[in-house]
């Protein structure tokens, strides 16, 4: 698999495990289309990246389900991120970064994969 593939496969599986009512084996393996033991390697995946992932067995369901700690994660329009709050300093730090570029320049950091430098 692809290293795209792989990355874009983390934040679909984070995405379903930051739903309300989580996520279990088989919501998985449907929305993801991989095996079951796919699925349990994108567990492991997701924990070991530190992720405070538990599981949960809701009264009256035969499943487990897995989900985040809650308040752990930003919803943004399309995915879910884990809350990184950063201090005023940080947020002034990287706004003088950006706005100067040239700072930056030629070191490879900011470049876009596949865009045609002008």
């Amino acid at each position: 698999m692809s290293r795209g593939r792989r990355i874009n496969q983390i934040l679909r599986t984070v995405d379903l495990f930051a739903r309300p009512q989580g996520a279990s084996i088989g919501d998985l393996m449907e929305e993801l289309g991989i095996s079951r033991r796919s699925v349990y390697r994108q567990i492991e995946t997701i924990e070991e990246l530190g992720f405070p992932l538990y599981d949960d067995r809701p009264a009256g369901e035969r499943q487990k389900r897995w989900k985040f700690e809650e308040g752990y994660l930003k919803k943004l329009p399309n995915i879910s991120l884990p809350d990184m709050e950063l201090h005023l300093s940080e947020m002034l730090a990287l706004c003088m970064v950006i706005g100067e570029s040239r700072l930056i320049k030629g070191t490879g950091h900011g470049k876009v994969p596949g865009a045609i430098d002008g």
